[in-house]
């Protein structure tokens, strides 16, 4: 391989510098990117041997002003003529007029990834390998460089584009002014690793990563698989990922900052009407600072429900509206959520056979009504929701349950109750309930309660005694009757050791009973005095 001389600055390393405007300064290598260059340049298809002098001059210097992509595409043809290859881009600034497109088994290596830097002019993929369902591409690679798109407004302004391409290598990337970073579709095993989606003003992107429905109907099983590890996108207009279709893909230690959604999952119809949004890995997985919800996982105008979809080690940080957003999903489980700084924390619409565990450290943090969690329709979901604080707190423990629902199982922590003693359904008038106290928790579908009430007197109401305001509404117990639980009373008159409590199904209610000499007998204003008190343990199932 010829040697070259290039301007010192541009193979040097430093450290990460702020976002710079295009053409205003030469590249430079950084930190581990820049370690690993020597390798690339040692071996490979170096593209300045198809470059003439004025041509590298131009590169190396920064000007932009030759359009060097016949170049390119001359060394991707050498590497071709191998049977396969790496093409070796030395630091500097490459003009292109058209794509580069890559075959199989041919990979593009940079000398660092802010020292090379790919500057398509006009509205183009600046990176394209695109098979297709019946001759996919295989090994196609992309290291060590930057690109520099023509601006997001550019619809196809993408920065490096796959389509139907097998276990393809993609790392050490950064992108500025895309309309999406790494536009993706039909993948399969195509791995993933360190890359920045960044940029301000004219650099700024639309999308970080954009993952494409299926592309042909003539694919009955498609997949969209990816493993895309340690990467960040910030500073977007819309969203760090927006993964319209996943199919077998795993996504580890990766983060979204600023922008409308943090993760934008699923809510696009398909080709193939049968096919779901589905079987996606998500861990260790951060979403921060956006305008909108931090992660949203939205059936949205797919026929079919999400499903199987896993979430685990998730941070949402200072998020607009909901921080998890999840919406006709089914059978997916999102584990280990930590939220701060929310209006509603989890939000769970119209979604059935989902597990969520989170902590919610603030929400309600706009005083407009919000929740810590919020089943809003739905059957058979299991939430774990605990919560810090609120700036407004609502609710159980902010936890609410709205809509046709079923089935929701709950576990909430202990909170305050408030229940109050009525007779024949009235306030017992003139009686005074001089000490209440009550904690309740809800554990699944299971409601404990724990409470003493002490009156100074019967007041003048007349009827059978019932405690209400119980936490819930009781679902039907062992009996239709409802679920009955045994309490003490002191000062009582007419009646010797333990009081019922039966719940009432479909009321927040629960009546008052005593063992007669012959049956259970309700108790009434008469058995009550100035010193009666009654405390005890009730348990039963909510509606």
């Amino acid at each position: 391989m010829k040697a070259y001389l290039i301007t010192p600055l541009l193979l040097a390393a430093s450290a990460s510098a702020p976002t710079e405007v295009p053409g205003t300064a030469a590249p430079v290598g950084v930190g581990a990117s820049a370690d690993r260059a020597v390798d690339f340049v040692r071996g490979g298809i170096n593209v300045f041997d198809h470059l003439s002098a004025d041509q590298r001059r131009d590169v190396g210097a920064c000007t932009r002003s030759r359009d060097v992509a016949g170049g390119i595409e001359a060394a991707v043809a050498a590497a071709l003529a191998n049977g396969s290859g790496r093409v070796v881009l030395p630091g500097g600034c490459y003009r292109i007029s058209r794509p580069i497109t890559l075959p199989s088994n041919v990979e593009l290596a940079g000398a660092a990834m802010r020292a090379t830097r790919i500057m398509p002019a006009g509205n183009f993929p600046a990176i394209l390998a695109e098979g297709t369902y019946a001759r996919g591409l295989t090994g196609v690679g992309v290291q060590n460089l930057t690109v520099v798109c023509a601006g997001m407004g550019n619809a196809n302004a993408m920065g490096v584009r796959l389509v139907y391409v097998n276990r393809g290598k993609l790392r050490d990337l950064y992108f500025n002014g895309c309309r999406h970073g790494l536009d993706l579709y039909d993948q399969w095993q195509t791995t993933i690793d360190n890359v920045t989606v960044d940029g301000v003003g004219a650099e700024q992107n639309q999308v970080g990563v954009y993952m494409g429905p299926p592309t042909d109907p003539a694919n009955k099983a498609p997949n969209n698989a990816v493993i895309l590890s340690n990467s960040t996108m910030q500073n977007v207009a819309l969203y760090g990922y927006q993964l319209v279709f996943f199919a077998g893909s795993k996504f580890m230690n990766d983060e979204a900052m600023n922008g409308k959604t943090g993760w934008k999952l699923c809510g696009e119809a398909y080709q193939i009407s049968q096919q779901a949004c589905q079987f996606g890995h998500f861990y260790n997985i951060v979403a921060d600072t956006t305008d909108g919800p931090g992660i949203v996982v939205d059936q949205a105008e797919n026929a079919n429900p999400v499903n199987n979809v896993m979430f685990a080690n998730v941070w949402i940080g200072t998020s607009a509206l909901h921080a998890l957003y999840l919406a006709g999903v089914t059978y997916s489980q999102f584990d280990d959520v930590h939220i701060t700084s929310a209006d509603n924390g989890v939000y769970l619409h119209n979604s059935n056979n989902v597990k969520v565990s989170a902590n919610v450290a603030q929400y309600n943090r706009g005083n407009n009504g919000s929740h810590a969690a919020v089943i809003d329709g739905g059957a058979d979901n299991t939430l774990w929701a605990t919560n810090n604080r609120s700036d407004h707190p609502t609710g159980y423990n902010g936890i609410r349950e709205s809509g046709p629902t079923s089935g929701n199982a709950i576990w909430g922590g202990a909170a305050a109750c408030a229940p109050e003693l009525t007779l024949g359904g009235k306030a017992t008038h003139g009686s005074a309930q001089t000490t209440r106290s009550c904690q309740y928790e809800v554990q699944g579908r299971q409601v404990r309660m724990t409470f003493r009430l002490a009156l100074s007197g019967p007041g003048l109401a007349a009827g059978n005694a019932l405690l209400q305001n119980l936490p819930f509404a009781a679902g039907a117990g062992a009996s239709p009757d409802g679920t009955a639980s045994a309490l003490l009373a002191n000062g009582m008159k007419g009646i010797g050791g333990a009081i019922i409590a039966r719940t009432v199904p479909g009321s927040a209610g629960a009546q008052l009973f005593y063992q007669g000499t012959q049956r259970m007998m309700p108790l009434t204003r008469d058995n009550f005095t100035a010193s009666s008190i009654i405390s005890g343990t009730i348990e039963y199932s909510r509606k």
